[in-house]
């Protein structure tokens, strides 16, 4: 997987609801900015928009694209919380990579992390803060150690 495909894969988890309580305060227009960096690259800009949709009161769909000057793609994430309101599971596709990719992890009332493997063997890891129903933070990476591939933070609101 090349760092072109996995932008979307990586973006695509920037629309995160807080798991466990209403969805509907997620539902919308979202736009983030932040930046990207590959190993071997500078920080790139980056720039997403999503719209989010309820599926269920349980899951919530989103579809969108992101951006930097040097690649763009487009995905769509199905979130959803289990009956306890902390565990979370994603599964995303993109229209940029063969594969999907499944993610798991906790919600513990203003924060989520999730992780998972690509079928490719690359390890990922999400990290989210939440300031109410109109921010979020992200931080995601990918690969451990000297084998970091990428490193991306953004900024979500309204």
């Amino acid at each position: 997987m090349t760092f072109k495909t996995m932008i979307p894969i990586l973006l695509a988890l920037a629309a995160s609801p807080a798991f466990g309580e209403d969805l509907q305060p997620y539902v919308g227009e979202w736009r983030g900015k932040g930046w990207v960096q590959n190993t071997a690259d500078t920080k790139e800009v980056l720039r997403c928009r999503l719209a989010a949709n309820l599926k269920t009161d349980q899951q919530i769909d989103f579809d969108g694209t992101c951006a930097t000057p040097a690649a763009s793609g487009s995905f769509f994430l199905a979130l959803a919380f289990g009956e306890d309101g902390r565990q979370i599971a994603a599964r995303l596709r993109s229209t940029a990579a063969a594969e999907a990719l499944d993610l798991k992890g906790l919600w513990d009332g203003t924060s989520a992390t999730m992780a998972g493997t690509s079928e490719a063997g690359i390890a990922f890891q999400l990290n989210l803060e939440f300031d109410g129903s109109d921010h979020f933070d992200l931080a995601i990476s990918s690969g451990e150690g000297a084998e970091r591939l990428l490193r991306l933070r953004a900024a979500f609101q309204r």
